[in-house]
């Protein structure tokens, strides 16, 4: 008789544990590249500054979090050279704003008892492109140059790449590109226009070995119409 109350007693305990571990929500934060949607080497997260978990080559890790009304805080560390986050495309600012639960960071995340609750980063790769432009004919800078980036139907026009919110790559006084004229790591046809000049094309292959590189275009000479 004593061994089946004990028996009884064992198993409610172990119900209840289980009960109280299902009611624990779980954090999961994902960061992909947003290329190519692979994991990204080296990042390791953190939950309200304290716990740290390191990705370690994968695309998530998780935390087993304690219910409260508080929201709780993540936060990316060690993020590689040659790395952003992604822009809102129709909002500025937005990276920025933690309460953004698509691209904030550091970014509030809810979570209720028994919840399995997501914070998804996109993390986007880039090569710096540098370079100037001049008049064929005289030498002197070229302002107001328009660069375009195509590849297919990819288009992107702006900084931050693909914002609908973003200033035009333009070339400034002295007919240098912006500083943070920066596009993905792939093949790309650049476009250089302004009016009253024939336009230039030229085509760049970029590698992710060159992620957080400058790629110099060097001197690109529009001929005057």
């Amino acid at each position: 008789m004593q061994k089946k109350i004990l028996l009884i007693f064992l198993v409610l305990l172990l119900l209840s544990h289980s009960v109280a571990i299902a009611k624990q929500p779980l954090l999961i934060v994902v960061a992909v590249d947003r290329q190519n949607g692979k994991a990204v080497n080296g990042l390791r997260a953190s939950l309200d500054g304290g716990a740290r978990k390191d990705f370690n080559s994968e695309n998530s890790v998780s935390f087993t979090v304690k219910p409260r009304q508080k929201p709780f805080l993540i936060r990316l560390h060690k993020i590689p050279r040659g790395y952003m986050f992604q822009e809102d495309p129709s909002k500025s600012g937005q990276v920025r704003n933690p309460n953004n639960s698509l691209y904030g960071h550091p970014r509030k995340v809810r979570a209720k008892a028994g919840q399995v609750v997501s914070a998804n980063f996109a993390l986007m790769p880039y090569v710096t492109i540098i370079g100037s432009v001049q008049d064929a004919k005289t030498g002197e800078a070229l302002s107001g140059v328009k660069a375009i980036f195509k590849r297919g139907d990819i288009i992107t026009d702006t900084i931050p790449i693909f914002t609908e919110w973003g200033t035009e790559i333009i070339t400034d006084s002295s007919g240098a590109l912006p500083e943070q004229c920066r596009v993905w790591p792939r093949t790309w046809n650049l476009v250089l226009t302004k009016p009253g000049y024939r336009e230039a094309r030229i085509r760049i292959k970029l590698t992710y070995n060159k992620l957080g590189t400058r790629y110099d275009i060097g001197i690109v000479r529009l001929t005057p119409q």
